[in-house]
């Protein structure tokens, strides 16, 4: 009697890790996917830590509240406290520096289309007082 030898996979054994890999892959992805919306939103909430650092050195140095800019633009007076010309949109979202001189206050409007994951996330960021939010904004308040 003679042994065969068998080289290589039959296809009943392709097919089963190739369903086990399905579903360890539909297991992954949402939980993937909730991790780069919420590193996403982190970013955003640096975004406005760095301009709230920005504005509070500007006003200890003996400024008033920088003027209120259009969207998309970063503030003018701010450039010498930030490490570079920040962009003023991430992903689906655009930025806005808002001041409202009559209460003393700088604030970061973060608009976002509804049902954006980034602003979704953003939306679970709680920091009572100086974060408020709406389905389509969230705003900063970044100096009082």
């Amino acid at each position: 009697m003679r042994k065969t030898q068998r080289a290589g996979f039959t296809l009943i054994e392709v097919i089963t890790v190739a369903v086990v890999i399905g579903i360890l892959a539909g297991i992954a992805m949402p939980k993937l996917s909730g991790a780069v919306s919420r590193a996403a939103a982190a970013k955003v909430v640096a975004d406005a830590r760095m301009l709230s650092v920005a504005t509070i050195s500007y006003l200890e140095n003996g400024g008033t509240l920088p003027p209120t800019e259009p969207w998309l633009t970063p503030p003018a007076a701010l450039n010498e406290f930030l490490e570079e010309t920040m962009p003023f949109s991430f992903r689906d979202a655009q930025y806005r520096f808002v001041t409202v001189p009559a209460i003393d206050n700088a604030q970061l409007w973060v608009e976002y289309p509804s049902g954006s994951e980034l602003g979704e996330a953003l939306q679970r960021f709680r920091r009572p007082g100086s974060v408020t939010w709406t389905s389509t904004r969230t705003t900063f308040v970044l100096a009082k």
